[in-house]
C-alpha cells in the first residue's frame, strides 16, 4: 500500500485527525515487530476433536466485545494439536473474531487450566518484544473507529466475515507504550463506574419484570381488584358460561356441526375465588388455524394481507411489514380477521416465545393468516382483552408451556391443544375492572421500562464516546487548556454559567453556521434538547412555554453576544428572512474547552447536532416541544402517556401549536421512544405553565 492509498484509508475509515506530537500512525504488522505474531487460528475438524483431550479448542464463542466468555467445552489432543502444526495461545494474547457478532470484536486471553489453541476464524495478536500494551490494543480493536473500518472491508453475502490481511490494512493512531498503559488505566477506571450503572439498570429491568408479573397473576388469582363496593349481588359467572355455551352451540349448529365440549378437569388448576368458574378455551368460542402459504396461491387473482410469526408478540402487533397472499373465496369465512379475534403462536424453539398472543385490532381490512398463528373468536368480543392477559400471566404461561412441550425438546401448540387450554372466567363486570387496573398499573411499568432501556443505549453510546477519547489522544492534560480553564472556575458562577452556555452555543453553530436551515429558532431547540439529553448540569436554564418554545429570548442574545466577544462566531440578518452566522477569526477555538468541561456529554451532543442538521424549523420544534412537555410531566411526577404530552402541547403551551395535526405529534413520540430520546426529568419544568 503506497503513501496516498494509506492516506485515503485513514481518512475513510478512522476519520484524518492531528495526532499529538508523540503518537504515530501503524497498522497491526508495524506493530508487533518481527518477533511478533499475528496469525489466525487453526483449522481442526470435528474428526480432529477429541472431548477428552487435554488441549482446549477456543472456539468463536469464547471472544466477547471486550471480555472473555468462557463458554465453549472443545478438546484435541495434544499429539493432534502438535500434528496439525497448532499455534499455542500464551496468557495475554489478544484473540479477534473474523465472523460475528459483532464482526471484528476483541478480548484478552486470560490463559486457561489446560494448553489452548484456537479455531480459524479468530486471529491471534502477540507483541514480540513488548512494543505495545495489549489491553490497549484490544480496547482499540473494540472501539468505533477501528470496528467502522471493518465493516468497510468486511465480505460474504449470508455471514459477513473479515480477513487478516484486511485486518493488517487498518490503521491505527498509536502513543508511546506509557501513555497506552495510561489510556487503558483511565479506561478501566470510567468503564468501571459505566459498568457499575449499567448493572443497577439491569436489575431495575429485572425488577419491573417480577413487578409485570406480580400484577398478572394477582389479576389472575382475584387479588388485583376488589368486589363492587355498592353492594350489587355479584352476577354468576357459571350463568355467564352456560349463556355461553348456548350462544356457541347455537352459532354452530347454524353453520352445521356442534360437539359438545368435554368437562374441565380442575385437579391440577390454581385456586380462584369461589363466584369464579374454569372453562375450556373451546367453550368461550371458536378456535381456528390458519392456511399455508404456498407457490400455488401466487396464481390466484384474489390477493389479501396476510399476517405471520413476525407480525405477533405479546400483546403487541407489529405490521411494519406485510405480505400479500392468494386467498380462494371459499377460504375467506374462516381466514378472515375480525378486531377482538385473539392470535396465539404455535410455534416457536423458544420456550418463553410459545404461545405469545396478541389481540387483533382490525387496523388492516380485509387481513387474513398463516397456519403457525391460531385464531381465537370469542362468543364474547369484550372478553377478548381479559384472555389475553391470563394468557400472559405466569399462571397462563405454565398451562401454555405444560401442553406445549414434546419430548423433542420444541415446543409446539395446536387448534386442539389451545382449545383445551383452562381459562378462569370471572363476571363479565369483574373482568373489565380487573382488565383495567392491569393496563393502568402496567402503563406505568411500561414507561418505567422505556426510560430504563434508553438509558441502557445512553451507556453504550457513552461507552464508545469514552473509547474515541482515548484513541484520539484526548485524555492526554493540555496545560494550556488547564490554566485557561482555571481563570474560568475563579469567576462566579453566574460568569461561569454565562460562558458555559455560550460554549454550547458556539459547537452548534460551529457545527451548523453554513446550513441554510440553521438560524435563531432551531439554534434555541437544539440547544435544549442538548442541554436536556445530555444532562448538562452547568447551564440551568429557565425555559418558556412561547410560541416558538421551549424558549428563552434573553440566553440567544446572550449567547451571541460572547460568541462574537471570543471572536468565534457572529449573527447577521440574512437577505430574506431570518438570522444567520458567520466565522470569525478564532472560529472553532471553543473546542479546547468542551473537551475539558464536558468530554463524556460530547458525543451525545454531537450526535444530535449531527441528526438535526437538515431538519427545517418545524421539525426541531416538534422535537423540542414533545421532549420538554414530557419532561414536565415527569418533574410534576405526573403519569405520562401520550395523551397526557398531547394535552400539554396542543392545549397548555400555546395555541400556534394545534396548527401541526395531532398524528403528527404521536409519530414525533413514536420516533423519540424509538431512538432512545426519552426524557428522565432532568432540569426544571418549562415557565408559564400552571400545574394540574
Amino acid at each position: 500500500m503506497g503513501p496516498d492509498q494509506f492516506d485515503v484509508r485513514r481518512e475513510s475509515e478512522l476519520g484524518r485527525y492531528e495526532l499529538p506530537k508523540s503518537w504515530k500512525w501503524a497498522t497491526i504488522p508495524e506493530l508487533i515487530g518481527d518477533r511478533g505474531l499475528f496469525v489466525d487460528g487453526d483449522w481442526v475438524e470435528s474428526k480432529d476433536q477429541d472431548p477428552d483431550g487435554d488441549v482446549r479448542l477456543i472456539q468463536l464463542a469464547d471472544v466477547g466485545d471486550g471480555r472473555y466468555r468462557n463458554k465453549s467445552a472443545r478438546f484435541l489432543t495434544r499429539a493432534k494439536a502438535v500434528e496439525l502444526g497448532c499455534t499455542f495461545l500464551r496468557p495475554g494474547d489478544i484473540l479477534i473474531a473474523r465472523m460475528p457478532d459483532p464482526l471484528g470484536r476483541a478480548c484478552i486471553f486470560p490463559g486457561d487450566s489446560k494448553p489452548a489453541v484456537t479455531v480459524v476464524d479468530v486471529c491471534i495478536v502477540r507483541s514480540g518484544d513488548g512494543e505495545f500494551d495489549h489491553p490497549w490494543l484490544s480496547w482499540f480493536v473494540n472501539a468505533y473507529p477501528f470496528r467502522s473500518a471493518v465493516a468497510t472491508l468486511q465480505a460474504g453475502s449470508t455471514r459477513k466475515r473479515i480477513s487478516r490481511g484486511n485486518l493488517a490494512t487498518i490503521p491505527m493512531p498509536v502513543p508511546p507504550l506509557s501513555e497506552q498503559q495510561r489510556i487503558v488505566a483511565e479506561i478501566e477506571k470510567q468503564f468501571t463506574r459505566l459498568e457499575a450503572g449499567v448493572a443497577l439498570l439491569k436489575r431495575l429491568c429485572n425488577n419491573l419484570k417480577r413487578h409485570r408479573a406480580a400484577v398478572l397473576s394477582a389479576a389472575c388469582n382475584g387479588r388485583l381488584v376488589q368486589l363492587s363496593a355498592d353492594g350489587d349481588e355479584v352476577v354468576d359467572s357459571q350463568q355467564h358460561l352456560t349463556q355461553t355455551l348456548v350462544e356457541r352451540r347455537r352459532r354452530l349448529m347454524r353453520s352445521g356441526g356442534y360437539n359438545e365440549p368435554a368437562p374441565l378437569d380442575q385437579t391440577n388448576l390454581p385456586p380462584i375465588p369461589k363466584h369464579w368458574v374454569w372453562a375450556r378455551m373451546e367453550q368461550l368460542g371458536s378456535v381456528i388455524g390458519g392456511f399455508t402459504k404456498n407457490p400455488a396461491r401466487s396464481k390466484l387473482r384474489n390477493r389479501l394481507p396476510y399476517l405471520s410469526v413476525a407480525n405477533v408478540y405479546a400483546n403487541e402487533l407489529r405490521l411494519g411489514h406485510i405480505e400479500y397472499v392468494g386467498v380462494r373465496d371459499t377460504e375467506l369465512a374462516k381466514l378472515l380477521l375480525h378486531r377482538g379475534d385473539l392470535l396465539i403462536v404455535e410455534g416457536n424453539g423458544s420456550k418463553d416465545q410459545i404461545g405469545r398472543v396478541a389481540v387483533w385490532d382490525g387496523s388492516i381490512d380485509p387481513c387474513v393468516h398463516q397456519n403457525h398463528l391460531i385464531k381465537v373468536r370469542l362468543i364474547e368480543p369484550s372478553m377478548s382483552n381479559w384472555v389475553s392477559r391470563w394468557l400472559q400471566s405466569p399462571l397462563g404461561r405454565h398451562q401454555v408451556e405444560r401442553v406445549a412441550s414434546s419430548t423433542s425438546g420444541l415446543y409446539t401448540l395446536s387448534v386442539k391443544k389451545v382449545g383445551n387450554l383452562p381459562v378462569p372466567l370471572p363476571p363479565l363486570a369483574e373482568q373489565q375492572r380487573i382488565v383495567a387496573e392491569v393496563e393502568r398499573r402496567l402503563s406505568v411499568i411500561e414507561e418505567m421500562e422505556k426510560i430504563v432501556d434508553a438509558n441502557l443505549q445512553r451507556a453504550s453510546r457513552l461507552r464508545q464516546s469514552i473509547l474515541e477519547r482515548a484513541f484520539s489522544g484526548r485524555f492526554i492534560k493540555s496545560s494550556v487548556i488547564d490554566k485557561s480553564v482555571s481563570k474560568i472556575k475563579e469567576t462566579s458562577p453566574a460568569s461561569r454559567r454565562h460562558f458555559l452556555r455560550a460554549l454550547l452555543s458556539a459547537e452548534i453553530v460551529h457545527q451548523l453556521h453554513a446550513e441554510p436551515t440553521f438560524g435563531q429558532i432551531k439554534h434555541q431547540k437544539i440547544f435544549h434538547l442538548c442541554e436536556h439529553i445530555a444532562e448538562i448540569t452547568d447551564l440551568d436554564v429557565r425555559y418558556h412555554r412561547d410560541a416558538a418554545g421551549p424558549y428563552d429570548n434573553r440566553l440567544i442574545y446572550a449567547n451571541e453576544a460572547e460568541l462574537k466577544r471570543q471572536k468565534w462566531y457572529e449573527s447577521y440578518s440574512r437577505k430574506k428572512v431570518g438570522h444567520g452566522y458567520r466565522a470569525l477569526a478564532k472560529a472553532g477555538g471553543h473546542e479546547k474547552y468542551l473537551e475539558r468541561y464536558w468530554p463524556e456529554k460530547l458525543e451525545t451532543i454531537r450526535r444530535l447536532i449531527r441528526l438535526m442538521r437538515h431538519w427545517d424549523t418545524e421539525r426541531c420544534e416538534i422535537f423540542a416541544t414533545a421532549y420538554a412537555a414530557w419532561n414536565d410531566l415527569l418533574l410534576w411526577e405526573k403519569e405520562v402517556s401520550d395523551d397526557a404530552i398531547l394535552q400539554e402541547v396542543l392545549y397548555r403551551w400555546h395555541d400556534s401549536k394545534q396548527r401541526i395535526p395531532e398524528a403528527r405529534w404521536r409519530k414525533a413520540l413514536e420516533w423519540m421512544r424509538k431512538e432512545g430520546f426519552v426524557p428522565t426529568g432532568f432540569g426544571k419544568p418549562t415557565a408559564a405553565a400552571s400545574r394540574p
